[in-house]
């Protein structure tokens, strides 16, 4: 076959012309499995684009490979449960030589790519095929799950969490994550629910690489309604502290999270004075970085050390004037049994 007709055929493959598809050069001396500059069949282009009627066409061709891979182990299945075709993967699902688990070069499968984009549809027809594992892990120790929870698709985490052999509490091998640390992280407060009430779920489990939690996660991002959801949930400490020393508070008064300092100080026994590992505590942490807001809720706190000291000796009010706050400056003036500088 020349290199023109291999180009036209792709070209019809992928613009999805069923009809410009039939009309070229007779089969007998087309080779359907050739592939473009980029390592992809006329079948491969087709499928990415959702064009069933051209996949369908194709796929009758004596000789096609149904399962080609490009250059990184992607396949017209692969591709089609990407970007969503339904009509296209269940075309594919049903033909012999189809290897519906196939794995790229990341060891990412049709069900990881489907449930990390969240094409529900996709998702359940996978589940439905035979040798499917519904728990497969890519290079990085992610699954299903992790994707579909990290990224907020709850109907397609309510699918895999039903499913036999899916460990709902999986750690990557990158930093430790579950998926609920995962998805409180990303303020998905609807499937931390769902993740919450699955047997085996640990809570409170921490990160390998920092010792984060779930709370610590969501704190530090200012997610509202997945921290309440965690402060509410049994064998969550509100006080847990990461590799650096830091609570949740830390994080959230040093970032400014005003609803999130709200809820954690309403919380019993939160230490509203807790000192990082540099010596560092919530109020110095706010002052350091300029939250007028978050330093005012901390002053009303009863018992706070308002002139505590760093492991440098700086206290909230220096480390307000050294970074330029002058607001929170004046606030701390304000306040009675602040030593001036």
């Amino acid at each position: 076959m020349s290199q023109s007709s291999k180009a036209l055929l792709t070209l019809v493959a992928e613009s999805g012309h069923q009809v410009a598809a039939r009309q070229q050069p007779n089969t007998k001396s087309v080779d359907p499995s050739s592939k473009n500059s980029y390592g992809q069949t006329p079948l491969w282009c087709a499928a990415v684009k959702g064009h069933e009627k051209v996949v369908k066409l194709l796929l009758t061709v004596e000789g096609v490979d149904p399962d080609s891979m490009d250059p990184i182990g992607r396949t017209p299945l692969c591709c089609a449960a990407v970007m969503g075709h339904e009509a296209v993967v269940k075309l594919l699902l049903v033909m012999e030589g189809v290897n519906p688990d196939s794995k790229d070069a990341y060891g990412r499968t049709p069900l990881w790519y489907a449930a990390a984009k969240g094409h529900e549809a996709v998702v359940r027809l996978l589940l439905a095929t035979e040798n499917v594992d519904p728990d497969c892990m890519d290079s990085h120790g992610r699954t299903p799950l992790s994707l579909a929870a990290q990224n907020g698709h709850k109907a397609v985490v309510k699918l895999l969490l039903v499913m036999e052999g899916v460990d709902p509490d999986s750690k990557d091998c990158e930093l430790g994550r579950t998926p609920l640390s995962l998805a409180a992280q990303n303020g998905h407060d609807a499937v931390a629910k769902l993740l919450l009430v699955m047997e085996g779920v640990d809570p409170d489990s921490k990160d390998s690489e920092l010792g984060r939690t779930p709370l610590w996660c969501a704190a530090v991002m200012g997610h509202e309604a997945a921290v309440k959801i965690l402060l509410a949930t049994e064998g969550v400490n509100p006080d847990s502290k990461d590799a650096n020393g830091r609570t949740s508070l830390c994080c959230a008064a040093a970032m400014g999270h005003v609803g999130v300092v709200k809820l954690l100080l309403a919380t019993e026994s939160v230490d509203s004075d807790s000192k990082d590992c540099y010596g560092q505590t919530p109020l110095s942490l706010a002052a350091k970085n300029g939250h007028e807001a978050v330093v005012k809720l901390l002053l009303a706190v009863e018992g706070i050390d308002l002139d505590s000291k760093d492991f440098l000796k700086a206290t909230p009010l220096l480390l307000a004037a050294q970074n330029g706050h002058e607001a929170v400056v004046k606030v701390l003036l304000s306040t009675k049994d602040v030593r001036p500088l």
